[in-house]
């Protein structure tokens, strides 16, 4: 089911600098699933109503091109299909760019919560699924409302839709030429496991309210991630000959805090016996009381001062940590297989939740390993057409480790030795939080135009200019560029500005 209309041009912030467009909203699959729970107790809720929700502007200025707007965290919502590019959220939208954009909410409503995840077909089209049906129907209508399908196909997301992106190129090679994944949540409950095991590790450093309850949020001040992030910045963030305290190289430099721990005598400001252990157990990776490693481990960065840092692992006085609320809900009721009827964050058993992804039923076809996870490097088919992949990941990212994507990387590297980079760079972006943010980042990049000239041009990026000082909050200078190398590679300071990226080159050790 479909329907269209236009819509004019009109201009304004880049959100609003739109050419004139046809909007078309369409429907598919439409049907009665399993009702969603509405509370953490389990009880259902009345709205059992399923469908893929999609939207596709079809510009009237087309440059042949299609591009497909990943999702993020639970989906369930159809975010304006203007071509939001992660990266550059300052700059022209892929619709002002003549794109023909399609946006989804993955197979549910927002209404359901992470409570969609009791009915099997959902799990599977939020996993998945839902991806290779949007984007083949979309191109059925771009082939019908301008006479030909398009001449490249895109796919651009962030964090869930990361995952989307390599899901993309995994699942349905043949659709796409240019993959866009940044912070890839590619082993989503894995990496909720972590959240999990990170929150109950924090909270043995937490203090309790009088009534029981965990003050997560009192774990750590202020003073003392900002005390952490000055000391990392020290140690890590010189590697460019310019002192600046951006680290490029997360997974080679290794710090420990426990040079910062108390000792007798110290009057300064300095982290407890307590902080030090919590520390340890979060960065160390995630792990059973046995030492069964649950996930990667994390590395130090400048970021963890920062507020999308607090936001994720500890929360604030006014509002728990995301791990708390989204990351509890997709584990009790989407990663569990079978959902979970109640769920308590700070007591469930980490080896029991490494089980329920792996655990079939069943009610369920397939384990959330195997319908969620985009790990796999067979990208044969991908390659053999041309496809191209830009991975980039935040080095202080707090959701999702930017350690395990250097691993994905690597597993890449090894399965295709000196060619992995002819077809697949990665670009780990200094300080930056989840997607964005970060006090000391460079979060600000055109990853589209750099993956156009690349599939289009032949041009693989050497490097991509990132822009500082964009984010409120930001301790760099407003303007500050610096280009992002290729992993394995760094910035490295040459001459002339050092606010300027001409003045460097990407190098490797």
């Amino acid at each position: 089911m479909t329907s269209a209309k236009w819509q004019e041009a009109v201009s304004g912030e880049p959100a609003k600098t739109l050419p004139a467009y046809c909007l078309v909203e369409g429907v598919l699959d439409r049907r009665t699933g399993r009702a969603a729970p509405t509370s953490v107790s389990g009880q259902a809720g009345s709205n059992d109503q399923y469908a893929i929700h999609f939207e596709l502007r079809l510009p009237l200025d087309w440059a042949g091109r299609f591009f497909y707007q990943g999702g993020g965290g639970s989906d369930g919502i159809v975010n304006p299909a203007t071509g939001v590019i992660p990266s550059w959220r300052d700059g022209p939208r892929a619709l002002a760019r003549g794109f023909a954009v399609v946006s989804s909410d993955a197979g549910h409503s927002s209404d359901q919560n992470a409570g969609f995840g009791v009915d099997p077909k959902a799990r599977v089209d939020y996993g998945y699924a839902s991806i290779g049906r949007v984007a083949q129907v979309a191109k059925l209508v771009i082939r019908d409302f301008y006479g030909e399908r398009p001449k490249w196909s895109y796919f651009a997301g962030c964090s869930k839709g990361g995952q989307e992106a390599l899901q993309a190129m995994q699942r349905y090679a043949s659709e796409f030429d240019g993959i866009i994944s940044g912070d890839p949540g590619y082993r989503l409950p894995h990496a909720a496991i972590a959240q999990v095991a990170d929150t109950q590790s924090f909270s043995r450093a937490a203090p309790r309210s009088a009534d029981g309850h965990v003050e997560l949020a009192r774990a750590f001040s202020q003073g003392d991630l900002d005390l952490v992030s000055d000391a990392v910045r020290s140690q890590c963030g010189n590697s460019d000959g310019t002192h600046d305290g951006f680290n490029y190289r997360p997974d080679a430099c290794h710090f420990d805090p426990v040079v910062l721990q108390c000792k007798a005598g110290k009057t300064d400001q300095c982290l407890s016996e307590t902080q030090v252990q919590a520390l340890h157990a979060v960065f160390d990776g995630a792990k059973t009381a046995d030492g069964h490693t649950l996930y990667t481990p994390w590395p130090y960065d400048s970021g963890v001062a920062s507020a999308n840092w607090r936001e994720w692992k500890l929360g604030d006085a006014h509002h728990p940590s995301r791990a708390e609320t989204l990351g509890a809900g997709s584990m009790q009721y989407v990663f569990s297989t079978p959902p979970r009827a109640s769920f308590d964050i700070f007591s469930v058993s980490l080896a029991d939740l490494e089980q329920s992804i792996h655990r079939k039923d069943p009610e369920y076809a397939q384990s959330s390993a195997e319908f969620m996870d985009a790990d796999s490097v067979d990208l044969g088919s991908f390659k053999a057409h041309g496809g191209k992949l830009l991975i980039y990941h935040g080095g202080s990212d707090p959701v999702f480790s930017v350690l395990d994507t250097i691993d994905y990387y690597k597993r890449l590297q090894k399965a295709y030795g000196k060619h992995a980079a002819d077809f697949a760079r990665l670009y780990v972006v200094p300080g930056m939080n989840h997607c964005s943010g970060g006090d000391y980042a460079l979060d600000s990049f055109d990853s589209l135009d750099a993956m156009v000239k690349w599939v289009e041009h032949g041009q693989a990026p050497q490097s991509i200019v990132a822009h500082a000082g964009s984010t409120t909050g930001s301790k760099l200078a407003a303007g500050m560029t610096r280009p992002l190398c290729p992993y394995p590679q760094s910035a490295r300071y040459q001459k002339g500005d050092k606010n300027d990226a001409s003045s460097f080159v990407c190098a490797s050790k």
